[in-house]
């Protein structure tokens, strides 16, 4: 199908849509079963055919194939992140809620987060730095140091975890 006016791209992404979001809705709150995360992950989807708008096919059958695999692989990387996460806690009461911060415990909380960030070997600073505090994504990443995308991915990884374990070895007592 031709789109004929000046935003072509929008008109194709309306199109796709309309016809496709109802159908990874259902596969991907099957696949997460969390209507709420479903819904974020057809959003992240429609992102990702934006972002692809002109080099999508145009036949149906391998577009809608494109669709899914591309929903598929966001549903496998929430759960991914979610098994990596601690559980979240709900507070309903305010019980034990400090209202004003400490000054010196964020100083030193601070300091130690520097301290770690400074600990790490230059890759991974460097992948960290970019990908948490400049906003780029791991693609970005790796082709502006001329990587593989797992490359940045693994360092990224490596680096939170390094940082994790040096922050646990702060507030343990010796």
């Amino acid at each position: 199908m031709r789109y004929l006016s000046d935003n072509t791209g929008v008109d194709r992404l309306t199109d796709i849509h309309a016809r496709h979001a109802p159908g990874l809705q259902r596969y991907l709150t099957r696949l997460t079963k969390s209507p709420d995360l479903a819904e974020d992950l057809v959003q992240e989807t429609m992102v990702r055919t934006w972002r692809h708008i002109d080099s999508l096919p145009e036949d149906p059958e391998t577009l809608t194939r494109w669709l899914f695999t591309v929903a598929r692989h966001l549903a496998i990387d929430s759960i991914r992140m979610r098994r990596a996460r601690p559980k979240e806690v709900r507070f309903d009461t305010h019980e034990g809620v400090v209202l004003a911060p400490d000054a010196a415990d964020e100083a030193v909380a601070a300091h130690s987060v520097r301290q770690a960030f400074h600990d790490l070997s230059d890759p991974h600073r460097t992948a960290l730095r970019e990908h948490h505090l400049e906003g780029r994504s791991m693609e970005e990443i790796a082709t502006r140091h001329q990587l593989r995308p797992g490359t940045v991915k693994s360092r990224v990884h490596y680096a939170m975890r390094a940082i994790h374990a040096s922050l646990r070895a702060d507030i343990t007592p010796s």
